[in-house]
């Protein structure tokens, strides 16, 4: 009932029109709608990622569009684990109180760790004798570097501190970038704390923590997914993109605007599009995968699962990160479908729409990845160039400029035409 009731307020705050090209207003609304804190970040707290996948679903069915699962169903469930923070947290350093997702973010493994502890400050790269002390329960160990690339080194020193104390402390000079985890280590937790939070590293005797970490075993979610029936039924294009986010930590919300809500918005604006025009050649079928962020999951199930036959998959175009461009986009599995690529770039300088676009090879870093695995033709484009946040709380939608949300819709419309 809450997650109808909070439904339907977003629907009257946020209504659906139907386009026949594309609509950068009405992809401001929808991106709104998904990066708004009644979303809870689309991830595992207060059931966000299923409110989202509520309202994708009744966009589809505005739409027109066929659920593709059966008669009657856009979803399709099926369930992982996931570790989450949505209790309150605090951190004390010293007498400072910091602030959740803007000084420090939790390691997305780490269990609930509660207490005051005194603190042993050990360098990154020094193998002093550190490593073969016993710590007492109330012993916090602080790892500090730098720079940003000496940090980057600090994993077998994090390896150590774990086995060695109950609380770690990263101290980070370079910028925050938060992650999901599948696994919780009981009893352990990794905070890492932003270098400019902290006036000075020497000088933290103390720290007081309250840590607090829920392991849900098995938690459900939703992919969601829509057809339009082409002239040639049985044969298919496939345009997706990832719905899910990080979700809270405490009181910080990451919305997720550019990731993944702006991909989010062009799979819908191209939705309502086809729906509109004239009976495409070849099938299409929409699908707003969950659980990207946690590991590929949703994709995966797809295609173990799938509701039609992966060989009848001309090609699938897999959206995320289109929230700037000022640079350009990049398509993963370029170098892989070649004439594909070829047939991409001929498009954007035809049309003037993009400064340029980069290939690259295989990689696992989104949706499309399990279905070229499975010999399914497919790409994965990203815009480059006028969004900074990723995996922060700044990732919001007052931040995203949306600059080259035309170019990116139209080019991949004209893509998809073509076949």
């Amino acid at each position: 009932m809450i997650i109808r009731f909070i439904l339907l307020s977003l629907l009257c705050l946020y209504p659906c029109f139907f386009t026949q090209a594309q609509d950068i207003q009405q992809a401001r609304k929808w991106i709104d709608t998904l990066a708004s804190p009644y979303m809870f970040g689309r991830g595992y707290v207060n059931g966000g990622d299923r409110i989202a996948a509520s309202y994708i679903a009744n966009e589809f069915e505005r739409f027109g569009l066929k659920p593709l699962f059966s008669e009657k169903r856009f979803t399709q469930a099926f369930t992982h684990d996931v570790n989450t923070f949505g209790a309150e947290q605090f951190l004390r350093i010293g007498k400072t109180d910091l602030v959740p997702g803007k000084d420090y973010i939790i390691q997305p493994f780490s269990g609930s760790v509660k207490g005051k502890f005194k603190t042993e400050l050990v360098r990154v790269g020094n193998d002093g004798k550190w490593k073969t002390k016993k710590y007492k329960s109330n012993t916090a160990i602080i790892l500090y570097a730098s720079t940003p690339e000496e940090y980057k080194t600090l994993s077998a020193e994090l390896k150590d501190a774990i086995r060695l104390t109950n609380l770690i402390l990263l101290i980070n000079p370079g910028k925050l970038t938060w992650s999901v985890a599948d696994y919780q280590i009981p009893g352990k937790a990794i905070i890492e704390v932003k270098q400019s939070s902290v006036a000075n590293v020497s000088d933290l005797k103390s720290v007081s923590v309250d840590c607090s970490a829920e392991f849900k075993k098995s938690y459900e979610s939703l992919n969601v997914a829509a057809k339009l029936e082409g002239e040639i039924k049985d044969t298919f294009l496939i345009i997706s993109a990832h719905y899910d986010h990080l979700g809270k930590m405490g009181s910080a919300l990451f919305a997720g605007a550019s990731d993944n809500a702006s991909g989010t918005a062009l799979m819908l604006d191209l939705a309502a599009y086809y729906a509109k025009t004239k009976k495409p050649k070849y099938s299409i079928i929409f699908i707003a995968f969950a659980a990207e962020e946690a590991g590929l999951v949703g994709s995966k199930y797809f295609v173990d699962n799938p509701p039609i036959n992966l060989k009848r998959i001309r090609f699938v175009f897999n959206i995320d990160l289109m929230g700037g461009g000022s640079i350009g986009a990049t398509v993963v599995n370029g170098s892989v479908f070649e004439n594909e690529f070829l047939r991409l770039q001929e498009l954007n300088t035809q049309h003037t729409l993009l400064g340029r676009i980069n290939k690259r090879g295989k990689a696992a870093n989104s949706d499309h990845y399990w279905f070229s695995e499975n010999g399914v033709p497919s790409f994965f484009m990203y815009a480059e160039g006028g969004v900074t946040a990723y995996h922060d709380v700044d990732d919001t939608r007052e931040n995203l400029p949306l600059t080259k949300y035309n170019e990116l819709y139209t080019l991949i419309r004209l893509f998809l035409d073509g076949f």
